[in-house]
């Protein structure tokens, strides 16, 4: 470039003046520069880009592990609950067998306490008639009691009475 520039032949489309040389150097400086210039920043802007991708793609993996965690864990719970409501429902079951297994043997306890007791019953009102029957039998061995009371009570003044009758004689 010196050498073109000394010799006076000089492509500028500017003519061959010094100072338009020296601008026309200036503005290959300044469009060399300004390559360059926009050359890095392309370069910033890929590696910016290429980072962001690489942010973007790792945030949508994190994203599709967070939602397959949260299925899971949903998962879990709903087995869980399921789990839990089935145990309730076995130990209610249980429960409500067992209430029923004790109702039924409360009302065979209490059919069978009737049972006796009407059993009881029959046997008080067998012994009340037989009472009754003992008390008429031992009233009429008292009356019949009595009755030979007051015969041999005569039949003891009739002796008296022969006796003496006898010893008067």
């Amino acid at each position: 470039l010196r050498s073109m520039s000394k010799t006076g032949f000089w492509p500028s489309p500017l003519g061959g003046g010094r100072l338009a040389r020296a601008l026309w150097r200036w503005e290959l400086f300044v469009a060399a520069e300004g390559g360059r210039l926009v050359l890095e920043e392309a370069r910033r802007l890929r590696v910016e880009r290429d980072a962001a991708t690489a942010r973007e793609s790792l945030l949508k993996k994190s994203l599709a592990s967070f939602k397959e965690e949260r299925t899971r864990l949903n998962d879990e719970l709903a087995r869980a609950h399921a789990e839990t409501d089935a145990r309730r429902d076995a130990s209610r079951a249980a429960a409500t067998t067992a209430a029923k297994r004790q109702a039924a043997l409360d009302t065979t306890a209490r059919d069978d306490c009737l049972a006796r007791a009407g059993k009881a019953e029959a046997a008080l009102t067998a012994l009340r008639a037989e009472h009754g029957q003992m008390l008429a039998r031992l009233r009429e061995e008292l009356q019949a009691a009595a009755g030979w009371r007051r015969e041999r009570s005569v039949l003891l003044k009739q002796l008296a009475e022969l006796r003496k009758a006898k010893s008067a004689a």
